[in-house]
């Protein structure tokens, strides 16, 4: 509506000329899920909420490191040298690596990420229904785009599935993410990753074209944090010697070493103490909750007559995932006494958790004391079987340090897809996401665990009986080690095969998504589809001059409709709705690059 002037003197009205524009959102911010050492800041608990951060610093400061595991090693000492030869025999396998997955992911070029605890350490082992839990917070979170569980792949084969099933409907139905998948490395042939692998995730192409799988394992540069039993970061690490000390073993220390005291004892306290204090940790959360939820219920009684209103108040204050299913149940006038009968079985439990916990330690320390008594026994003897490494360490100096050096040069083995969410992150930023992310050397990796082959590689990348395509990471002489796939889980489907695409035009949707908001409610007449038009044809063609998209000429490389006649009919406009059609021809990748040679006769 013109302005209405009354009162005289000198206006001034900025007149628009220039169109709307479209801002480019970020295309590399994956939700990292799973279990972390700890998750506060201050007092303030950050289970199962999304943080962001953008560095390792921040992670560390906030969740922790990663957990403590133990080695076992072979030395050998040979008699005629006078030398020492140490190999690792027993090599960690721990169920939570999230740290490491960050490192590997900064170590790529990876910039801001969010991180989502579903638990800590104490919990003793991944699960799904908590990867489960913390996916469905990463729903909330409309900056995320990626999507990686590196935890997740170390459950059985059919929880993975839960995991990679609900992860693909998550991003078919936002629109706005991607998933990267990891292939285990238990998985030898092409035939164990399509019974295992490939019979878990599913198959229509609305859902596949939102996830990428990549295998095998790799090998990184990152050491194991060994178990701090002394506060000098020294773990038990199990040494024997094949070829050692001539001395005969004492009765007394060898009767120790075949009974309750041995290597195998303390290792098993060592085990049966961290499992009750897991048990322990869980108990005394869930008191602690119901607690809350008793208190809660028992000072909202008086004042809030509705009990629907009571529960509601509950879940706001510890969330829903973690009240009983019989308070969530209760019927009218029961709601009391589920709530105090939740809490009775919960002081029970802490009560039996407890009892537990200080039966296992006294067990771990006794075995912890034996052994002692017996090491000290056998380095008397320059036997360092059955030992501790910080007493090796006082022992012999430069055995410790042989030994030390085999245990951290000794990498971390992680699933691929963090490393990957890395590399995606850095590709985008210096070439952009509609480069694929493939021929792309990895960063901090020794080695794959599983060399794939030319012919091996073959049968992953083209399947041919459900076109899960899996996406190799490889080692060439010279080159390190290659990302050397690009293609989506829907391998086999023209549209959406290849990765970068898949990406660019969640990149493109979102963009013009969030662009096009400030139009609802607008006329929906001819000046405001001039204007849509032109915001988001000068979108498009920044991204082409930038070569996002094919073409020699910007009307070869993409176009935009919109209008009466176009896109719309009179029945479209009386009900409100503006239909926008965009097109674009998406770079794809040369995938496969043929070299014809042949015989030419001589012309002169």
């Amino acid at each position: 509506m013109a302005t209405m002037y009354k009162t005289p003197g000198v206006y001034i009205e900025e007149i628009p000329k220039f169109p709307p524009s479209i801002a480019p959102v970020e295309t590399a911010i994956p939700a990292f899920i799973g279990y972390t050492e700890k998750a506060a800041e201050g007092k303030t608990d950050l289970t199962l909420k999304p943080v962001r951060i953008t560095s390792l610093l921040e992670y560390e400061s906030l969740f922790g490191t990663s957990s403590t595991e133990r080695f076992r090693v072979d030395v050998d000492f040979n008699t005629a040298s006078g030398t020492f030869q140490v190999d690792i025999v027993e090599k960690p396998n721990p169920p939570f690596i999230l740290y490491h997955a960050v490192q590997a992911f900064y170590a790529n070029g990876g910039g801001p990420c969010y991180i989502i605890s579903v638990g800590s350490f104490l919990d003793g082992k991944a699960d799904i229904n908590s990867i489960l839990n913390g996916l469905a917070v990463a729903k909330g979170v409309d900056e995320v785009t990626l999507l990686v569980s590196p935890e997740a792949v170390l459950l059985n084969n059919t929880q993975y599935g839960q995991w990679a099933t609900a992860a693909l409907k998550q991003c078919a139905e936002l629109q706005d993410r991607f998933t990267i998948l990891d292939v285990s490395d238990k998985y030898k042939t092409n035939s164990d990753i399509t019974a295992f692998f490939r019979n878990s995730v599913p198959s229509g192409v609305d859902e596949a074209k939102y996830g990428a799988a990549y295998y095998p394992f790799i090998e990184t540069v990152f050491s194991y944090r060994l178990r701090n039993t002394s506060g000098d970061n020294i773990s038990f690490v199990r040494l024997y010697t094949e070829n050692g000390a001539a001395s005969a073993v004492p009765a007394n220390v060898a009767a120790a070493l075949t009974g309750s005291t041995n290597y195998a004892a303390l290792v098993a306290a060592e085990d049966a103490y961290e499992v009750e204090l897991s048990d322990f940790s869980i108990a005394e959360k869930a008191f602690n909750i119901a607690t809350q939820i008793n208190t809660i219920a028992d000072t909202l009684a008086p004042v809030v007559l509705v009990e629907e209103n009571i529960k509601l108040a509950i879940y706001d204050a510890v969330g829903m995932s973690n009240v009983d299913v019989t308070i969530q149940n209760a019927a009218a006038g029961a709601l009391a006494a589920a709530v105090n009968t939740w809490l009775g079985t919960k002081t029970t439990e802490l009560a039996t958790a407890t009892t537990n916990k200080a039966n296992a330690l006294t067990a771990l320390t006794a075995a912890q004391t034996a052994m002692n008594t017996a090491s000290d026994a056998l380095l008397a003897l320059n036997d360092y079987s059955f030992t501790q490494l910080s007493k090796v360490k006082d022992k012999n100096n430069a055995l410790y340090n042989l030994i030390l050096d085999k245990i951290l040069s000794s990498g971390v083995v992680l699933p691929p897809s963090s490393l990957m969410a890395g590399i995606y992150a850095s590709v985008d930023n210096s070439r952009g996401v509609w480069k694929a992310p493939a021929n792309v050397s990895v960063a901090s990796v020794i080695q794959p665990t599983i060399q794939v082959s030319s012919q091996f590689q073959s049968d992953l990348n083209v399947d041919t009986l459900a076109g899960k395509s899996v996406n190799a990471i490889r080692p060439f002489q010279g080159k390190g080690t290659l990302v050397w796939g690009a293609r989506t889980l829907a391998g086999n489907d023209n549209e959406w095969r290849y990765v970068n695409v898949r990406r660019l035009f969640i990149f493109v949707e979102e963009s013009v998504k969030k662009a096009t908001e400030q139009f609802v409610f607008e006329p929906n007449d001819a000046n405001t589809w001039v204007r849509v038009q032109a915001m988001i044809e000068n979108f498009l063609n920044t991204l082409w001059r930038q070569g996002a998209l094919q073409g020699v000429k910007p009307e070869h490389a993409f176009y935009v409709a919109v209008g009466l006649g176009k896109t719309m009919t009179a029945l479209d406009i009386l009900e409100g709705r503006m239909i926008v059609e965009i097109g674009m021809a998406a770079v794809r990748p040369a995938e496969f690059i043929i070299l014809r040679f042949s015989h030419k006769l001589a012309e002169s």
